[in-house]
């Protein structure tokens, strides 16, 4: 588990990293200085929070034998799988409508009221 964790840190943080590839990070931000200037005050994690978390994957996987403990894997959703409301405000100022339109339909479509960007 120590060595998925280093992966999906990597996958992430490294110089190939969804945070390295400046361009495509900056796609979803209606201007793109505002990504450059968000991967540059980005704070890497720190080295206990990587311990941490390896700590937690190696005990589920300890416990149960696997790794997710209750769920396929394969369906499992991804690690950038929002589980809360947007904040309209800040998706209005800083993204591009069409990186959040489904998202801002969530109300509409679950809810039975909202609108989407404009």
């Amino acid at each position: 588990m120590d060595d998925a964790v280093d992966k999906v840190m990597e996958m992430k943080t490294g110089n190939n990293g969804a945070y390295g590839e400046k361009d495509i990070f900056a796609k979803p931000y209606k201007d793109p200085a505002q990504a450059s200037e968000y991967t540059r005050l980005m704070e890497p994690h720190s080295p206990k929070a990587v311990a941490y978390a390896k700590e937690i994957c190696n005990y589920i996987y300890d416990t149960y034998g696997r790794f997710p403990a209750h769920t396929n894997a394969f369906y499992n959703p991804g690690i950038w799988i929002q589980f809360s409301h947007l904040e309209s405000e800040y998706y209005e100022k800083f993204a591009q409508p069409w990186h959040w339109a489904r998202q801002s339909a969530h109300d509409g479509l679950w809810h039975g009221n909202g609108a989407g960007p404009s």
